[in-house]
């Protein structure tokens, strides 16, 4: 599915600036453009695409930019954030004559439909670069055909270990384990907790977040005391949590109870035992903080069952996940004090943040959360390194992004690692009132 790149109507003057700037700059690219050798050979096993799409970088069209992202199906929601930010850079490329053309592709979140449409970037649109994908699969299927083809990616993936797939594989965006080693040392050195639950969702990032806390924990000393998963349709979170504090089982509340319970083997004894009134039983509440690696909408259900099943005065901690408005808007009251890490806060006070953020809500009547900042920061990256290193294939272009050192955007300093993966350090939040608070 192709979607066009629709601005809004507050930025139509801003559209029209950068086709006018795209036409001016592809006739004078397509009259530059010379055959350059490849760098190295391509699989065998693919020789229609050596031969058709790549060979020597021939008719390569350095201002296009693939975009994959899931606009439909499941993580359609996740993959319109990214496409609005993507797109809001486009609009500020262009009002600084800056021109470049944007291909979006939907990958509907499958993994063959990713790797076929990294093909069809390449081989017919002639794209420099590709952004994307989300999803785990679908960005593990995208990295190897864009290795094998040899065009760069810059993956929009948790999946730790992506770029493990070849030196043509980039990825902007922290990983779990960066995230779950900030959130722990937080939570263990500087808070005095030692004593944690988990509370996951039965999916692939969930069994991977809840397996990382719980090493993590484990190496800083702590002890896991509680673990339960739940469906990812579930709404009533009720069985789990009462489980996680010993009320789901039947247990005696004390030994005069269990007397009680007895009552007919020791009439039978000739002993009388007088019954006493029933009591309700109170949760064990045996951990300091319930660690819970699910999104906001679901974070939003879970809170406010544990103070009703009797559960109080424990933190909750999350994920980059949980960086949503919805979260603070829904059930704020529940979550006071809880943690998780992120790469981007709306709340920023940096200029160029604020800058940012005023312009999402002018485009999208939104407040923008990671995904778009993500989105935002990687074509404006993308657009630094081609406009400052003019790269003529797609090898100079992954080298000058490997050397680049020297650009921030609104979630902070774009610098890749040896393994090309983003170095970032993720900033702590607290929420307190109905305010996200940085932490020290």
């Amino acid at each position: 599915m192709i979607h066009g790149l629709w601005l809004g109507r507050k930025a139509i003057l801003i559209l029209a600036m950068g086709i006018a700037f795209f036409a001016f700059f592809s006739s004078q690219a397509s009259r530059a453009e010379t055959p350059v050798p490849m760098d190295k050979a391509l699989p065998s096993s693919d020789s229609d695409l050596v031969e058709n799409a790549i060979a020597e970088d021939q008719a390569l069209r350095p201002e296009a930019v693939g975009c994959l992202l899931p606009l439909s199906g499941s993580f359609a929601l996740y993959g319109q954030e990214v496409l609005n930010g993507v797109q809001l850079a486009l609009a500020r490329l262009a009002q600084r004559g800056v021109a470049l053309q944007l291909i979006v592709r939907d990958t509907g979140g499958s993994a063959e439909e990713a790797a076929l449409l990294v093909k069809e970037l390449a081989a017919d649109r002639k794209v420099i670069s590709v952004i994307g994908p989300l999803a785990s699969r679908s960005s593990l299927s995208a990295a190897r055909k864009a290795q094998e083809i040899g065009v760069p990616i810059i993956t929009l993936t948790q999946r730790d270990g992506i770029t493990a797939e070849g030196d043509m594989v980039f990825q902007n965006f922290l990983t779990p384990s960066v995230e779950v080693e900030r959130l722990v040392q937080k939570a263990t050195r500087q808070m005095g907790l030692s004593r944690f639950a988990i509370l996951y969702p039965d999916t692939p990032y969930g069994r991977t977040l809840m397996n990382l806390f719980w090493d993590s924990v484990e190496e800083a000393q702590g002890s896991i005391t509680a673990v339960e998963s739940y469906k990812p349709e579930e709404t009533d979170f009720a069985v789990e949590i009462k489980k996680m504090v010993g009320l789901h089982y039947p247990r005696p509340e004390s030994a005069a109870q269990a007397l009680v319970e007895k009552k007919p083997l020791f009439n039978r004894m000739g002993v009388d035992i007088e019954p006493s009134a029933e009591k309700e039983v109170d949760p064990i509440i045996d951990f300091d903080a319930v660690f819970i690696p699910d999104n906001a909408q679901k974070v939003s259900l879970i809170a406010p069952q544990f103070p009703f099943h009797k559960v109080f005065r424990v933190r909750f901690l999350g994920t980059s996940l949980w960086q949503s408005p919805e979260l603070v808007e829904h059930a704020g009251e529940y979550l006071q004090g809880a943690i998780f890490p992120s790469g981007f806060s709306a709340q920023s006070q940096s200029p160029s943040v604020k800058e940012f953020v005023a312009l999402y809500r002018k485009a999208y009547d939104a407040e923008p959360g990671i995904l778009a900042a993500e989105g935002y920061d990687t074509l404006m990256f993308l657009s630094h390194v081609l406009f400052k290193e003019a790269p003529k294939t797609r090898q100079d272009l992954q080298r000058a992004m490997r050397a680049s050192k020297d650009f921030t955007g609104v979630s902070g300093k774009m610098v890749f690692n040896d393994r090309r993966e983003v170095i970032k350090n993720p900033t702590l939040y607290s929420i307190r009132g109905k305010r996200l608070v940085a932490l020290p």
